[in-house]
């Protein structure tokens, strides 16, 4: 693949601190916030669902999850970017887990595969792939819980 540009520092800035906006936009159950880190036709693809396309589809997305009572908070490390030849690229590792009054469950573990263009003056996800590397047997363990008081 030729990279016609590269990435100066405030853009890779920018577009690390997308994978931020995400997980607290996320997680804080703001649907529309995480849908304007997307381009207009963005889409976010799972290896186990349908994909999601579009703005709509993916607060729709958010507001399904929300009123599922995940109460998720995403843990994102390893993040690259790289230009690309249609902008730029990255890849991270992340953590979803669930947290309750006293207790921790993994909801999953995998990595983002993820393609990013400048739009509306700003560079935005144009598609988010999730693969997970949690076995079902692995999904909803617990990782801590309180020790109950004697």
């Amino acid at each position: 693949m030729t990279v016609a540009h590269e990435l100066d520092a405030a853009a890779r800035q920018e577009i690390t601190e997308l994978y931020a906006q995400y997980t607290h936009a996320f997680d804080d159950n703001s649907p529309e916030d995480l849908a304007d880190l997307f381009t207009d036709d963005g889409i976010f693809v799972r290896d186990d669902a349908e994909p999601v396309h579009g703005r709509a589809a993916l607060a729709e997305l958010v507001r399904g999850v929300a009123a599922r009572g995940a109460g998720s908070r995403h843990l994102v490390s390893s993040v690259v970017v790289e230009p690309s030849a249609t902008g730029a690229s990255g890849s991270a590792y992340v953590q979803v887990i669930s947290i309750d009054a006293d207790t921790v469950r993994l909801v999953v573990i995998g990595r983002y595969h993820d393609e990013f263009a400048r739009s509306e003056g700003r560079w935005r996800f144009r598609s988010r792939r999730f693969t997970s590397f949690t076995s079902a047997g692995l999904t909803g363990a617990t990782i801590a819980a309180a020790a109950e008081a004697g």
